[in-house]
């Protein structure tokens, strides 16, 4: 942050990207008040968020915990009129199932065709690896078989999670099943579904593998916040509104 000051008063003038880059380091550190000191100093400086910068707030939020801002955040830019796709709604019901509201997630989930939405991907993934995390893999495994009759074919990191969650869950015959099925298809199998399958299906994930499906997850949020060109500006009445919510001014709390 000091050479970020010190740029801003000697250097170039910081643009979008330097400061949606800076928003991103600090949610990645668990300091929410300096992301969001940030987005003030961004709308000070004259600069029009675009869509990444909310998407960063949003997931930023949810990543830390501050489910109710999120919520607030996604509320206001619903109430603007703003066209939110699908990205968007993920990283809600992901935020949603890792703060324990999950039959929130699936209501949202539900509500994606009345808003003209289809899950893609990353939304169905997200999906069954919660379900699976809180002992539902009947449903997760539901969700997993609908993919196809919505135009989204599973992939190897669908397969994979689906799989885990069977081991994770106790349904070795069913995760056996699958894991062949998901070969005979071509998918590889990743280092944490053949640990599990190797001996470690009564036991909790090692730590290793914890490690590198968060790691995997953070990758995959990343890549889809920082690679929209052209990302569509968003419109002053959603900032206006935002501007007002306490999550915008942080108090930093002393030491």
């Amino acid at each position: 942050m000091e050479l970020f000051n010190e740029i801003s008063r000697t250097g170039p003038t910081p643009d979008n990207v330097t400061y949606n880059t800076l928003m991103q380091g600090m949610f990645q550190l668990g300091r929410v008040a300096a992301a969001c000191k940030l987005l003030e100093k961004m709308l000070a400086s004259g600069l029009v968020p675009c869509q990444v910068t909310c998407l960063i707030l949003l997931d930023g939020l949810c990543k830390c915990g501050k489910l109710k801002e999120a919520l607030q955040i996604f509320q206001a830019m619903q109430n603007s009129g703003l066209e939110l796709d699908i990205i968007f709604y993920t990283v809600l019901m992901d935020g949603l199932c890792k703060s324990g509201h999950i039959e929130d997630a699936k209501e949202l989930f539900h509500e994606l065709s009345v808003k003209g939405l289809k899950p893609d991907i990353y939304t169905y993934t997200t999906m069954i690896n919660e379900f699976c995390k809180v002992g539902l893999p009947d449903q997760a495994y539901q969700l997993f078989k609908s993919m196809e009759d919505n135009d989204c074919l599973p992939n190897s990191i669908s397969y994979n999670v689906m799989v885990q969650g069977f081991f994770r869950n106790n349904y070795a015959s069913k995760a056996t099943q699958l894991l062949a099925e998901m070969v005979n298809k071509g998918f590889s199998v990743d280092l944490c579904t053949a640990t599990l399958k190797i001996g470690v299906a009564t036991t909790p994930l090692c730590t290793t593998c914890v490690v590198e499906e968060e790691e995997e997850e953070e990758e995959a949020v990343e890549h889809v916040l920082f690679f929209c060109p052209n990302a569509p500006s968003i419109p002053e009445s959603v900032w206006f509104e935002l501007s007002g919510m306490t999550v915008l001014r942080p108090v930093e709390r002393q030491t």
